[in-house]
């Protein structure tokens, strides 16, 4: 009995300690549009405080895809009367030292004009909360190009929203940065995508959003919008630190290998298996940091990824906290 109560506090202990050493790589809210298309977007994946409430726009096929990312699922097509909404489970209110990322895929079956509209922001709105992306209708001379918007004005990128393309759009506010205002920037990507954190951004302005609660879809070109992502953690001075590029490098990496289990059921068995005797280990008193990189190099592409990132990053767990992060999830994503 003493040996399996040392045992599970210190699995507790490595996993409290680590979780709040990645916290700020993990998505607070996802959604790749895993539904069957011609159907309303339903109640999937995870951060929402509920389903869409669809206003009558459905899921199209294919998903958007881009160099450079993992994707998934389908596609959220236009909207055909008021917009699309979707709530967060926990809604971050803006305070000194965090921020809030929203990323999106947004493609447009026609260029950009002052009359177009394809926007991605804060729902719900109003002054204090407007937080928007995307192609903005507005009678701007830059309307044609990929914008932001706020409560202090409207902002463009030099990308135009162009008919067919795929862009990668990545909007970060980070709160109280000078007393109150807000740093809010915008980086628009077309090509491969890379970190946006190595990139100048294409906006980059001051204001204020007290409060970021959710997400809204807005069309009038019957655009459509992929992979959604609300990442909510502390923030980084500059958006540009070395540790928290590498940390989201591994989350990307690892969330894809997740992806993959979840879509080949041979695989995802026999990774369960190894994940037991992980966890059986552990119960036995074993030394958990071994066990964990024993379970890495038990597959190929998870040594793969902690070949890349393990020398490098400052956190020598990273790689096996995820994998007890996943050992939590895998009875839910199985049942």
């Amino acid at each position: 009995m003493k040996i399996h109560i040392t045992s599970g506090l210190r699995v507790l202990c490595v996993l409290a300690f680590l979780l709040m050493v990645v916290s700020s790589a993990v998505a607070q809210a996802y959604e790749p549009f895993n539904y069957r298309a011609g159907a309303a977007p339903g109640n999937g994946d995870t951060g929402w405080a509920g389903p869409w409430t669809a206003n009558g726009t459905v899921v199209v096929a294919p998903g958007l895809t881009f160099t450079g990312l993992t994707t998934s699922g389908n596609a959220l097509g236009g909207t055909i009367g008021g917009a699309a909404t979707r709530l967060l489970q926990t809604p971050v209110v803006g305070a000194r030292g965090t921020s809030v990322v929203l990323e999106a895929l947004i493609k447009s079956p026609v260029n950009g004009t002052p009359a177009t509209q394809a926007t991605l922001g804060n729902s719900p709105g109003g002054p204090g909360k407007n937080f928007i992306i995307g192609d903005l209708p507005q009678p701007d001379v830059n309307a044609d190009k990929w914008g932001l918007q706020n409560d202090c004005g409207r902002y463009y990128s030099n990308k135009l929203v162009v008919a067919g393309q795929t862009a990668y759009l990545v909007a970060r506010i980070d709160f109280d940065v000078s007393g109150t205002n807000d740093q809010m920037r915008l980086w628009v990507q077309t090509g491969v995508a890379v970190p946006y954190y190595t990139l100048t951004p294409d906006v980059d302005v001051m204001c204020n959003v007290n409060t970021f609660g959710g997400v809204f879809w807005q069309t009038q070109q019957n655009q459509a919008v992929d992979e959604i992502r609300v990442d909510a953690g502390r923030a980084v001075r500059g958006g540009s630190s070395q540790q928290e590029i590498e940390r989201r490098k591994v989350y990307n990496d690892v969330q894809g290998f997740v992806r993959d289990l979840r879509s080949n059921k041979k695989a995802f068995n026999n990774f369960r298996s190894q994940v037991e005797q992980f966890h059986a280990g552990v119960r036995e008193g074993g030394d958990v940091q071994k066990l964990g990189t024993d379970l890495v190099n038990s597959n190929e592409k998870l040594r793969r990824i902690h070949q890349q990132h393990g020398e490098n990053n400052p956190q020598a767990f990273i790689v096996e906290v995820i994998i007890i992060i996943i050992l939590i999830l895998i009875p839910i994503v199985a049942s």
